[in-house]
């Protein structure tokens, strides 16, 4: 069958990863990662598709935030939801972007901007 030399859209490119990594195994700092059980792409779940993956996000942190405070880790707070919403947005805008202004590269890094930024939004 004639195939053409140049097409507009190259859409056999387009949808699904075919095959296993061959590379990329190591983790560059920390002792966890995540990891693909199936051939598809990470980035539409967290853009496009991701209302429910965060609205879920949300409501997990939410609850920890609860618990914490239940047990008199943190003050009480009214807007609990508001705090932990925005912790999962620069959670998602990290992974979505992880280069950024302040780059991470080592445990020590991530657990310093988390100690500036992320621990004076939830304490209030």
């Amino acid at each position: 069958m004639l195939q053409p030399k140049r097409t507009k859209f190259r859409k056999q490119f387009k949808g699904r990863i075919h095959g296993v990594a061959k590379g990329g195994t190591e983790l560059n700092f920390g002792e966890f990662g995540l990891k693909a059980l199936e051939p598809e792409r990470v980035i539409m779940k967290l853009t496009a598709e991701g209302a429910t993956t965060f609205a879920m996000c949300v409501s997990a942190t939410a609850a920890v935030l609860q618990r914490a405070v239940d047990r008199g880790l943190l003050p009480d707070a009214p807007d609990l939801l508001t705090r932990a919403e925005l912790l999962c947005r620069i959670v998602h805008s990290l992974i979505l972007a992880p280069y950024c202004a302040g780059e991470f590269h080592n445990d020590e890094d991530l657990a310093a901007f988390a100690r500036v930024y992320l621990i004076p939004l939830v304490k209030g």
